[in-house]
């Protein structure tokens, strides 16, 4: 139960923020995607005039290394089927 928590706090984002966490699973919180939003929205609110950009190039990062994986992913699988038994009917 303890390591659930341990591990479900820095991927939760929301729950506990980065800061209130011990200094490893806050590092950890920075770098995963909910605590970046919950970060960017945090700031986007509550200063407006003072926004970091971190929390916007991490969530830039994950979507580039999860758009490349599907990227490359689709062209090493194109489909599952032949051309062929798509067009028959």
């Amino acid at each position: 139960m303890r390591l659930m928590v341990l591990l479900g706090n820095p991927s939760s984002g929301g729950a506990v923020s980065w800061p209130l966490l011990p200094s490893l699973l806050g590092e950890i919180g920075r770098w995963l995607p909910p605590g970046a939003s919950v970060n960017a929205q945090h700031t986007a609110v509550y200063f407006r005039h003072n926004q970091h950009f971190f929390p916007f190039a991490v969530l830039g990062a994950w979507a580039a290394v999860s758009c490349a994986v599907f990227w490359i992913w689709r062209h090493r699988h194109p489909g599952g089927r032949e051309a062929n038994a798509a067009v028959s009917g």
